[in-house]
């Protein structure tokens, strides 16, 4: 009896043993398909990640290069800008000189015609003095005469037509 009940507790015990093994092979086998499901995950996980960040990489290198671009340009745009502006700056600059010049010039043909004027009336009035002393050696030689008095009145008018002649030839030079 004694064995048999040894052999029974044993029997029994091999029972519950390896339901307990087998209990522990479903944990195992379970611990297993979760871990096995679980690194699944990781890797759709990781390589939506990998794609997605490589998308980033790509978008954003593609922004920088559009960026770059468009600094490249502006930098050409303001260069040809600058460059226009210094263009119109120095023929501004020329015209000035120009003007400047063109002025002096007029400037020096007024002179110069003034100083001519000048010398023409100079020469007018020395004209009308020699003028007027040979009228008075005639009127002087011959006083009283009515021909005399009206050559007289003839000359006068000729030397003032000559001075409004050169009063005309001033106001002309002057405008």
């Amino acid at each position: 009896e004694s064995v048999q009940e040894e052999q029974q507790l044993r029997a029994d015990g091999d029972a519950e043993m390896a339901t307990s093994i087998e209990i522990v092979q479903r944990k195992v086998d379970d611990q297993a398909r979760y871990r096995d499901q679980v690194m699944q995950t990781l890797a759709k996980v990781e390589q939506q990640t990998q794609r997605k960040l490589d998308e980033l990489v790509k978008s954003q290198e593609l922004e920088m290069s559009k960026l770059q671009r468009l600094v490249v340009e502006e930098a050409e745009a303001r260069d040809t800008g600058d460059s226009r502006l210094q263009a119109m700056v120095n023929r501004i600059d020329e015209a000035g000189v120009d003007r400047n010049q063109a002025r002096m010039r007029q400037e020096k043909d007024i002179f110069a015609a003034l100083d001519t004027l000048k010398a023409s009336v100079g020469a007018e009035r020395r004209a009308r003095e020699q003028f007027e002393e040979s009228v008075e050696d005639r009127v002087g030689g011959v006083q009283g005469s009515e021909g005399q008095r009206l050559a007289m009145k003839e000359m006068a008018e000729e030397l003032r037509g000559g001075q409004l002649e050169i009063r005309a030839d001033v106001e002309t030079l002057k405008s």
